[in-house]
């Protein structure tokens, strides 16, 4: 058993929900239509959801970080997240092969692109020789929109070995220097779901890095997490094969999410180990 295993059990009692979930609604919404149940409850959860999507709109116009991301041309807020890991950690160099998953809406690789000077399509000061152009391959199973200098894969699930087959073809042979994973699932309203559903997602990107890195010293794996159950097995695990393990919460990160991440420095073990006792 592999590392993307240690918490499949957790994994599929998620998915589990999701999918009673999706049928109970469709049950509501039978009774609904075939006059078995009082619309009432429907309009006091559109009022609900009325009032959230205005409490997300103030906020948004009220948010320092969203004003300035669109000054500056990225595409969210969350660029300013790996700009300041970046400058605390010094994780990206012109030159570089960064390989990321959960791409979308495209923020991280325009960041990541213009600080290693992606396909050469960047001449800062960074970047002064375009013969230091590095490759930014990124997936998404949503929609990205181009990126200057970088590669992306829309519309593709990292975790299926088809995608990370055509991630490897367009790395051209190369091991990546740093792995980059911003991707959440979806939000089941059970924190401890939740959590669980992220950690699962973490160590499939962990496993994918783990193959697929330079052992070096300079490889970084940097994924974003949620607090909670399981994830001190995690960042153990992520100990296992990095030399150093930091977590990070940058100041752009909203205080009521419980997203961190934790950035593994040093690629040193590629050997994966197998649970003896998972196979009795």
């Amino acid at each position: 058993m592999t590392i993307v295993d240690c918490i499949s059990r957790k994994t599929s009692f998620f998915l589990s929900i999701v999918a009673a979930a999706r049928k109970q609604t469709q049950k509501t919404m039978l009774r609904i239509i075939s006059g078995r149940a009082s619309v009432g409850s429907f309009y006091r959860r559109k009022s609900s959801s009325s009032s959230s999507s205005a409490w997300w709109l103030r906020r948004q116009r009220n948010d320092p970080y969203v004003h300035k991301a669109h000054e500056l041309g990225y595409r969210a807020r969350s660029a300013f997240k790996l700009l300041e890991i970046d400058r605390r950690h010094k994780i990206l160099r012109p030159g570089m092969t960064v390989v990321e998953c959960g791409a979308a809406p495209g923020t991280w690789t325009q960041v990541a692109a213009a600080a290693i000077n992606a396909g050469g399509a960047y001449g800062h000061e960074r970047c002064r020789s375009r013969h230091r152009a590095g490759i930014v391959v990124g997936c998404d199973l949503l929609h990205v929109d181009p990126v200057p200098g970088a590669q992306i894969l829309s519309r593709a699930d990292f975790t299926s070995e088809e995608t990370q087959g055509r991630i490897l073809v367009l790395l051209g042979g190369r091991k990546a220097d740093l792995l980059l994973r911003d991707m959440a699932p979806n939000a089941s309203g059970v924190g401890t779901l939740n959590s669980s559903a992220q950690l699962a997602l973490a160590a499939r990107a962990l496993h994918f890095a783990v193959l697929n890195s330079a052992s070096s010293r300079d490889t970084m794996f940097l994924c974003k997490v949620w607090s909670g159950a399981g994830l001190r097995r995690f960042v153990k695990t992520v100990g296992r094969f990095y030399e150093s393990v930091e977590e990070c919460k940058p100041n752009s990160s909203r205080n009521e999410y419980a997203e961190l991440f934790e950035l593994g420095r040093g690629l040193t073990n590629r050997r994966i180990k197998t649970n003896k006792s998972a196979k009795k």
